[in-house]
């Protein structure tokens, strides 16, 4: 028996007439064994199934008791989140506003609805026009930007979404959970701010108001006077080029610092200047060593498995022609590993593991350590 599984989601209501699905397949009649003992298939015949037509009646959601923030959703299992992009405000700022939504359901028709009843007017500003929404990541994301009119706001309150679930024949309502604000007063700029001067004031006031505000001003850490400042010339040259010993030491670091800089670029010239190619040579050669070592403390079957593999790797790195002595090693391992009373789990014998390393250091050994790309 063959059964297969395909969600439909209608975009809108009506009847509709669905035609007789046709399944075709092959089916094995004969099999075989492949050389590894597996099965597979020798012989096979094709069929073919058909299904009858079925009529599908889709009808609106109902109109009775639909809550305001139903916005289209039909499905199940649904859940809102909201996030703001900040939480500290002013009186009058904007605040982005994020709306996901998530559910078994088709996400790409589904709206926002109920924002104006749930934010009211007194405390929130709302844009004219509806937000059309996007999908990613499997959920329908709304942006929607609010304005604070409010000072006595506290948070923004747990808002609703609903859709209706065919399933139980009801809406469903879940709520986002609520954001905590802190709304600050506005701050305006009156005319007591504005300092300019009177019409018809002479200069020579302007200046004595000026330094009369100068006085009155409280000096602080920030401000910059040479009020009490010593202006002496230091003529001591000791004094001038400070501490010997600190001194010394600096010039030490520096001298070390410099050194170091100069061997770090002379290995990064030196690794630049090899041909890409020979890197990768060499790093093939240094995995397949790796793989030999921790075939030694592998059952036999297997480590014989990895140790021919590693050796025909590295017979495919062009570092030579053919080996006799690989060729060999490695036939000695396919003849143990496809022996039919080999040992499973009995450990594989220490010298074969190293002369299969002492092959692959010597294949290392021809690898140009330099030139140029």
């Amino acid at each position: 028996m063959v059964r297969a599984q395909r969600t439909l989601i209608p975009l809108r209501s009506g009847s509709f007439d669905l035609p007789s699905a046709t399944v075709g397949l092959n089916e094995v009649i004969r099999w075989q064994r492949d050389f590894f003992g597996g099965r597979r298939p020798a012989q096979t015949r094709r069929i073919f199934g058909n299904d009858v037509g079925h009529r599908l009646v889709v009808r609106e959601a109902p109109l009775e008791n639909r809550p305001g923030s139903y916005a289209g959703a039909i499905g199940r299992g649904f859940s809102f989140e909201v996030a703001a992009d900040r939480s500290v405000v002013q009186r009058g700022d904007p605040i982005l506003l994020t709306f996901t939504v998530r559910g078994e359901g088709g996400l790409e028709h589904i709206g926002l609805s109920g924002l104006e009843g749930a934010l009211p007017s007194r405390s929130f500003t709302l844009p004219s026009d509806k937000p059309s929404g996007e999908i990613a990541d499997g959920a329908k994301v709304f942006r929607v930007p609010v304005r604070i009119l409010d000072e006595s706001l506290e948070e923004i309150p747990a808002l609703p979404y609903s859709w209706f679930d065919p399933d139980l024949g009801e809406y469903q309502t879940v709520y986002s959970r609520p954001i905590a604000l802190s709304v600050r007063p506005a701050q305006l700029i009156s005319a007591a701010d504005v300092v300019a001067a009177q019409p018809g004031q002479a200069p020579s006031s302007q200046r004595e108001n000026k330094a009369e505000a100068s006085r009155s001003k409280p000096s602080g850490p920030g401000d910059f006077s040479l009020t009490g400042a010593n202006l002496a010339i230091e003529l001591n040259r000791d004094r001038l080029r400070g501490d010997r010993k600190s001194r010394g030491q600096r010039l030490g670091v520096l001298y070390v610092a410099s050194l170091l800089m100069l061997a770090a670029a002379f290995f990064y010239r030196r690794r630049n200047d090899r041909d890409p190619e020979t890197l990768r040579v060499s790093a093939s050669c240094k995995e397949q060593i790796r793989r030999i070592d921790a075939a030694a403390s592998l059952p036999q079957k297997e480590a014989l498995g990895e140790i021919a593999s590693a050796l025909r790797e590295l017979g495919g790195l062009g570092l030579g022609g053919v080996d006799p002595e690989r060729e060999a090693l490695i036939a000695e391992c396919d003849a143990v590993f496809y022996a039919p009373d080999s040992g499973l789990g009995s450990p594989v014998e220490t010298k074969l593991v190293e002369r299969a390393r002492i092959l692959a250091r010597e294949l290392g050994s021809r690898i140009p350590r330099s030139g140029t790309s």
